[in-house]
């Protein structure tokens, strides 16, 4: 990722345990290995659902009307990691059934937010400087990769920023 090292980073979630990108891979691993273990080898969002509530991961999909009145048209899925619960519209969960890629990142990112943990840290350090390995949603972002490419889902680059 290229970035303007004369200015400080900006968090895009909210600051969280740091975990490098070998530390949130490993987190994906298990997941997957756990997956594979219960017999799914491709991402059929029903199934990985049922194996996450085994976790005591639930997993609410919300109408699309409902989530449109509340949310935001830029947001695609919410996670409450102390709750392990996740909701996401019908049209994100319908098309992730169809191995939308997009759809299936969205439902990756959420389950990371839930496996890695995450819970804000309010932090005043001085001298303490913030990184993307102290983002939440850069590290969910990366586990949802991660699993994409366990899962053998080709996906699209993301298109770099040039000024």
């Amino acid at each position: 990722m290229l970035e303007n090292l004369d200015e400080p980073y900006q968090l895009r979630g909210y600051m969280v345990q740091a975990r490098t990108n070998r530390e949130i891979a490993q987190f994906a691993v298990q997941l997957f290995i756990n997956f594979i273990n219960n017999g799914i080898q491709t991402p059929n969002i029903e199934n990985l659902i049922d194996i996450l509530s085994e976790q005591d991961i639930s997993i609410h999909i919300e109408t699309n009307a409902k989530w449109d009145r509340v949310h935001s048209i830029h947001k695609k899925g919410e996670s409450t990691p102390s709750k392990k619960e996740i909701v996401i519209p019908k049209r994100v969960f319908d098309g992730a059934k169809k191995l939308n890629t997009e759809d299936l990142e969205v439902f990756f990112h959420e389950i990371g937010h839930v496996i890695l943990k995450h819970s804000p840290i309010y932090m005043k350090s001085e001298g303490y400087v913030i990184t993307e390995i102290d983002d939440a949603e850069a590290q969910a972002d990366y586990f949802a990769e991660i699993m994409l490419k366990l899962f053998d889902i080709k996906t699209t680059p993301k298109q770099l920023s040039l000024f």
